[in-house]
């Protein structure tokens, strides 16, 4: 067999039936099975889950994830695992599909989809979907660890990054708003980390929790930080868990939330410093992005503009995936929200020459999956006058004798710059 699908489940009936209709496809097109062990159902979802399968199995409730995942991989005949939750709809799986009956799986050690969660991000960004490993071969040792937060190590690469998508709804507000369920889930993490002081990923979701709190959550982030730092420069994690620039993004982000940017600055570029180029990862371009708004903070603008430039590099880097994978990073970030920093920054340094380089050399981007236009110069050079209007009009005026030098030779594209500007400046847009 090669797959084996495995959840497990408590009172799931809300979503359970749109979760198995979704995988079904699945299970009737490759060589595979479904368990399911529940841990303690009141409503309706056994019945609902035998629809689906025979495999149903009723075990206890030890208030551990990790030993309740552990009981459907100790079933499972299939060469690999499939990691499926019960509160998760998978929006087409046919990708899924033609990677195990194509044969592609056997080239590859991992596989993950993009997920994400409603009710978390949905009101600020409604294009927030993250990688997330839910494949895995099956290998030597490998077992489920971790009480909550559960983790299945060890794990095999080359990674896949499969097109599949799927719908979180873990996250609704009804189910993460009780105060004493958040109060319960820091006390564990407590637990777990006073009994073992060195467990990086106890102590990084410890501060997660308690981000409300950012000078009492920075506490137990920096001692993350220092653990997983010497971990990943010592190879003693899986490449794709990327734990050292995780932990750096939650640092620095409690600092900025307590005024702290060139603290957070710091953190930022002596990740840079340390880790070698051949292992950075796409989330590479989020640091750098930050970076230049940290630097922004501190009116430092020429620096803020070299790390925007340097966001907008590592992206096409990214793009034609010449980094990393890196699993749970935001993977939907419009081209144009570099453009803008970058363009603003140019301002506020007083760049004029240097933006008018830039925009010049730029090269067009093609439509993608998130953005549906093509932007070229002639949208950057309009954006650049815009940001020139509402921070320094004086510039803007400026701006036509500066690039009457640089298109002497080619009368017709400086008119049709200088038409756009003056549209600026007769409509501020």
């Amino acid at each position: 067999m090669i797959l084996t699908i495995g959840m497990i489940m408590k009172n799931e009936e809300r979503f359970l039936r749109d979760c198995l209709t979704a995988i079904k496809p699945i299970l009737d097109n490759v060589d595979s099975e479904l368990i399911i062990h529940d841990t303690g159902s009141t409503d309706n979802s056994i019945a609902i889950a035998k629809e689906f399968t025979d495999n149903v199995f009723e075990i206890e409730w030890r208030d551990d994830f990790g030993w309740a995942r552990q009981q459907g991989f100790e079933r499972a005949k299939g060469e690999w695992f499939f990691v499926l939750d019960s509160d998760e709809i998978f929006e087409n799986v046919q990708d899924i599909v033609e990677f195990f009956n194509s044969g592609e799986y056997k080239n590859y050690g991992n596989a993950t989809v993009y997920r994400k969660d409603i009710g978390t991000f949905e009101n600020t960004n409604p294009k927030v979907f993250y990688k997330i490993i839910k494949l895995y071969k099956i290998i030597k040792h490998m077992k489920w660890q971790g009480k909550i937060h559960e983790q299945l190590l060890p794990y095999a690469e080359p990674i896949k990054i499969l097109k599949t998508s799927a719908l979180h709804y873990g996250y609704i507000e009804e189910t993460i708003s009780a105060k004493n369920k958040q109060e319960k889930y820091i006390s564990q993490m407590l637990e777990v980390f006073y009994k073992n002081p060195d467990n990086y990923n106890a102590i990084y979701l410890l501060a997660v929790a308690m981000q409300d709190n950012p000078q009492i959550a920075l506490q137990y982030a920096e001692t993350a930080l220092k653990l997983a730092k010497k971990a990943e420069l010592a190879d003693d994690y899986p490449h794709n868990l990327r734990v050292y620039s995780d932990s750096v993004k939650l640092n620095y982000v409690l600092l900025s939330q307590l005024g702290e940017y060139k603290k957070a600055v710091d953190v930022i570029k002596e990740y840079f410093a340390l880790v070698p180029q051949q292992k950075l990862t796409e989330i590479a371009y989020i640091l750098k992005l930050d970076e230049s708004i940290f630097y922004e903070q501190q009116n430092n603008f020429v620096q803020s503009n070299k790390s925007a430039i340097s966001a907008y590099n590592f992206k096409k880097l990214a793009d034609n995936n010449q980094l990393l994978p890196h699993i749970g990073v935001i993977d939907q970030i419009d081209e144009i929200i570099f453009i803008t920093q970058i363009l603003k920054t140019f301002v506020s340094a007083n760049l004029l020459a240097d933006a008018i380089d830039w925009v010049d050399n730029f090269i067009e981007v093609p439509p993608t999956a998130t953005v549906n236009y093509k932007i070229d110069k002639y949208i950057c050079y309009a954006n650049f006058a815009k940001y020139i209007f509402e921070l320094n009009p004086k510039m803007l005026h400026d701006l036509p004798k500066t690039l009457q030098a640089k298109y002497n030779q080619n009368p017709q594209e400086y008119n049709y710059i200088c038409n756009i500007i003056e549209n600026v400046l007769n409509n501020g847009q």
